[in-house]
């Protein structure tokens, strides 16, 4: 009798009424071009009432070559069901998936390659893109929601998930020594039938020891996730803030009330941010978006908080200050001024773009020097890697979660990029035939060009170069060196 070959790879899917697409997914994983005595794919039916056991019964009869374990849980939940697939595995590496995610024809030889790459990996998450049953994008969506409907996409290099983030549970696994060591799911938490009770992951991520335990985000490992049409709706979005906001009062108090107590600060935090994405969006002619992010966190806060404490919390976001405007003072901008203007005056004359041009946009872009990319990379302008960038880099969240940026050895190498920058660009070339001293067209042709998404970034620039007469570096460089300032 041969021995089975030892599977290095569980892959467990966890479902509950989802017979419309159980057969496709568990199909994509049969398709991959990886050989099946590594893997296993374990099913837990979560008291399915559906044909979901008819489709698992065809699809082990025309895939009878892959191991496929088929079990009922009978407690109801998803974290009930996954803790039964961790029972289940045989695996070194569980891999879990939702019930209508279809991977990748390579998606196991990939995650096969990455963990012996990668032997620090105690977990991992990959790209999730959203398939909407509609076939249209529903035109809320914007990159401050995209992981409502279960999407992730950080970029096309491995990396790790840092801060507050972690992976999704359409796409995300393990190694199983980490349930060994930390535990399995919360059953508290997690979604049970039609609930929208959620924070499961979350917890499960933030048991890892940040200085020991790495979590990869593994750009190859791909999946389309189905978005149904009800998932897209504004009922759906109440109900998940709402659930969300459960979630996270159940999570936080069942570690202490100081926790909590924390939470609910970071909620107002999270409701000033959102009210400045909502003004963006109103200006950008994109109100949809801007609204759905409010009724999206009103509901996560009505489940966060009771009802009293519901307008306590209001009341408290009422009276605290919104500021819109960067959190400088005016002595900041002035010192900042005063450190750089050599070097922008310098510049003027090198590349024939005004110095008060270059100022503004270095205290709108670094904070006056105190932004993150500033104070680590040197990097004012906030200028990201491309292709062509060779040198030090830095990551940041910006359009994206962790992009790549610029890091240099000095400012004036970042003031030098910035010039390059725009003497490179052919969507920039009508700024080369202005006059460079008229500075107010060359904010509004920035703006037309493109520079910046912000449809007031034009005026904010000449009212900070009028406000604080940063004009005036454009007047001593035509002073001393207006020989060589000549426009072509």
């Amino acid at each position: 009798m041969i021995e089975e070959t030892k599977k290095r790879i569980s892959v467990i899917i966890c479902t509950y009424n989802r017979d419309k697409y159980i057969y496709q997914a568990l199909q994509c994983l049969a398709q991959n071009v990886f050989s099946t005595e590594f893997y296993e794919i374990i099913l837990i039916n979560n008291n399915s009432t559906d044909q979901t056991e008819a489709q698992c019964q065809t699809f082990q009869q025309e895939y009878s070559h892959v191991t496929f374990r088929y079990f009922i849980e009978t407690n109801q939940g998803l974290s009930h069901a996954r803790n039964r697939g961790i029972v289940e595995a045989q695996g070194d590496i569980l891999v879990f998936l939702d019930d209508d995610s279809f991977v990748k024809p390579d998606y196991l030889q990939n995650l096969d390659h990455y963990q012996k790459e990668y032997p620090d990996m105690a977990a991992f998450g990959g790209e999730i893109s959203p398939l909407f049953e509609t076939g249209t994008t529903p035109a809320w969506i914007s990159k401050w929601n995209y992981s409502w409907v279960s999407a992730i996409n950080l970029g096309d290099d491995v990396t790790l998930f840092t801060k507050n983030r972690y992976p999704i549970g359409a796409n995300m696994g393990f190694k199983k020594e980490y349930f060994e060591k930390h535990g399995v799911f919360n059953t508290v938490l997690g979604r049970s039938k039609k609930n929208m009770m959620a924070g499961e992951e979350k917890d499960i991520f933030n048991r890892a020891d940040k200085q020991t335990e790495k979590i990869y985000y593994l750009p190859l490992l791909k999946v389309k996730h189905v978005i149904p049409e009800n998932r897209t709706t504004t009922a759906y979005i109440k109900k998940l803030g709402k659930g969300i906001g459960m979630s996270e009062k159940l999570r936080t108090l069942s570690i202490s009330k100081s926790c909590y107590f924390k939470r609910l600060v970071s909620e107002k935090i999270k409701w000033i941010a959102s009210l400045i994405l909502f003004i963006g969006f109103v200006m950008a002619r994109q109100p949809q978006k801007g609204s759905v992010l409010l009724l999206f966190r009103w509901n996560v806060t009505k489940g966060l908080c009771s009802r009293v404490a519901l307008l306590l919390f209001a009341f408290c976001l009422l009276l605290s200050p919104l500021s819109l405007s960067a959190q400088y003072t005016e002595d900041d901008i002035y010192n900042y001024i005063e450190a750089y203007k050599g070097i922008a005056i310098k510049k003027m004359v090198e590349y024939k773009i005004p110095a008060s041009i270059t100022l503004a946009q270095g205290v709108f872009e670094s904070a006056c020097g105190t932004s993150r990319l500033a104070t680590a990379g040197n990097n004012h302008f906030g200028i990201k890697c491309h292709k062509e960038w060779q040198g030090d880099t830095i990551r940041h969240d910006d359009d994206e979660w962790q992009e790549c940026f610029r890091k240099y050895a000095a400012v004036e190498e970042s003031y030098n990029d910035h010039s390059q920058f725009l003497i490179t660009r052919p969507r920039y070339a009508k700024l080369f035939t202005l006059d460079v001293m008229d500075y107010k067209e060359w904010a509004r042709e920035l703006k037309t060009a493109g520079y910046a998404t912000n449809p007031q970034y034009a005026d904010r620039l000449i009212s900070l170069i009028e406000r604080f007469d940063i004009a005036r570096q454009d007047t001593i460089a035509m002073q001393l060196f207006g020989d060589k300032i000549k426009q072509e």
